[in-house]
């Protein structure tokens, strides 16, 4: 009988999207291998608007699957939501629709093996009222949601979506929220409430404290309580992200992140980090950004995240940094990698 984390694993093979579309042994079915080239047929508004052309030009393996590889076929794309998949304005939204009508003409197709994920700093409750804000025409329909900065994962059913429990389990590790929660409240004690405060309570979880904080003050305040930590032998994680002069700053327990997280579904789905793409503009997608599977930073990325890529993603070929922004950067940002 399989390991309860090796069924776990099977499970959420088994209900991803698609087949795998291997043949026996290992070697790649080019019947089942299908490759979609696109063209620039319009423009809406300066946008590119991309539309299939007929399959097996180019005869390569989708999603750069090498033939006789372990790997499946397809694409599993990993998004962050505010600022790369959505934006606010028409011409966001409809480049997220243009984003939708591609992934539903090409990777929701039977055998193509495509998984899409939302990896989001946004609650599952916070996901649905996007939705609901956008309606059903905007957004294209994820497998999977990463939400609260990696610390959760769902997996969706019909109509509804499952946390995967195999995954919060695993962050328990060398973490202690009461002893968070206390070094947070001394943080804003320390640094005064007009300058750092605790986010409102639905934002939180039992692996995340999410604290307000002036942006003068983020790298100092995480020195602070790096320290703090270290004393108390918790190992968390500090991430920073946002623009202005308010920046989140969330406290993470060290397994969780949107980089770990990506690579938990990575590894459970059986994709290889040449047919993976991260996608994002903030701080909080840096960790899934700088990993080992392709990434995207679409054109309206804030500053820190830019300031990364300026000293260590201009030279990397495995990042790329869009033109087009939110969505409209992440298909420019496909074509660019060869995956379409």
């Amino acid at each position: 009988q399989a390991a309860p984390d090796q069924q776990s694993d099977e499970d959420l093979r088994s209900r991803s999207v698609g087949a795998s579309g291997r043949s026996e042994g290992g070697e790649c079915d080019r019947r089942k291998h299908r490759v979609v080239l696109f063209r620039k047929n319009r423009s809406l508004k300066g946008m590119a608007v991309w539309r299939p052309l007929p399959r097996w030009r180019g005869m390569r393996c989708a999603g750069r699957v090498r033939c006789g590889g372990t790997p499946r076929p397809g694409l599993l794309l990993v998004s962050d939501l505010d600022g790369t998949m959505v934006g606010t304005g028409a011409e966001a939204d409809e480049r997220s629709r243009e984003f939708r009508s591609y992934w539903r003409e090409v990777h929701r197709q039977e055998g193509q093996g495509s998984c899409l994920v939302y990896s989001t700093g946004r609650t599952i409750s916070q996901y649905e009222e996007l939705r609901r804000e956008k309606g059903g025409e905007v957004l294209a329909d994820p497998e999977l949601l990463v939400c609260a900065v990696g610390t959760r994962i769902y997996e969706r059913g019909r109509g509804t979506w499952t946390e995967r429990e195999d995954w919060t389990s695993k962050l328990d590790q060398d973490w202690s929220a009461s002893k968070v929660r206390r070094v947070a409240d001394d943080c804003i004690a320390k640094f005064g409430q007009d300058n750092v405060h605790l986010r409102p309570p639905h934002e939180l979880n039992e692996h995340k404290i999410t604290l307000g904080i002036r942006e003068h003050l983020v790298r100092s305040a995480s020195d602070w309580m790096s320290s703090s930590f270290r004393e108390l032998q918790v190992k968390a994680k500090l991430v920073s992200s946002g623009s202005g002069e308010w920046r989140y700053l969330d406290i993470l327990s060290r397994g969780s992140g949107k980089k770990e997280a990506l690579e938990f579904i990575r590894r459970a789905l059986k994709f290889s980090h040449d047919n993976t793409v991260a996608c994002g503009d903030s701080g909080n997608d840096l960790d899934m950004i700088q990993g080992d599977s392709l990434a995207v930073i679409v054109g309206n990325a804030q500053p820190d995240l830019l300031d990364w890529y300026e000293k260590n993603g201009r030279n990397n070929e495995r990042v790329y940094y869009a033109k087009e922004s939110t969505a409209g950067g992440i298909l420019e940002g496909l074509q660019h990698f060869g995956l379409f």
